[in-house]
Formats: structure tokens, sequence, C-alpha cells
């Protein structure tokens, strides 16, 4: 799968997530780069990013890089590789 593909999974599920959860977020270049924990969002919800990204694209990603996510981008590229 492309990593365009990817990113567009990636975002669609944050925004779907993102809205159920009340945390409103506008997501474009800079905030892509942006730390989840500057854009209000916690761990518990990155996880459960993770989690509903990885069963749409059938990707586990390991336990050791769950933790070292900080981005949208560095979730994209996780995804990406593996």
């Amino acid at each position: 799968m492309s990593k365009d593909k990817i990113e567009k999974i990636v975002i669609e599920k944050i925004k779907i997530l993102c809205k159920k959860h009340n945390v409103v977020l506008t997501i474009d270049e800079n905030t892509k780069n942006e730390q989840f924990k500057n854009l209000g969002i916690d761990s518990l919800l990155v996880l459960t990013f993770i989690i509903e990204i990885e069963k749409e694209l059938g990707k586990k990603l390991p336990d050791e890089i769950l933790m070292k996510i900080n981005t949208i981008n560095e979730l994209i590229d996780e995804f990406s590789k593996h």
C-alpha cells in the first residue's frame, strides 16, 4: 500500500476518533509534525488511534515502537515501514 493511501487512512481515523472523544483538531502540515501532547491528545487516545489504524490496515506495529510515536507524521511513517 502506498504511503499516500496510508496517510489518508491515518488522518481519516484520527479525525473520526478526535470527534468521538471531543477533541477539536484541524490536521494540516503543521499539526502533522506537532507532538500529540501539544495538540491536547493524551497517550491513551494515541493508543486508540494505533489500534484502530492497525485494524483498518491489517498491520500490527511492534510494541517497542508504540511509545516512541509522538506525531501524526511519525504514525504515518511507522505504518508505511511495516
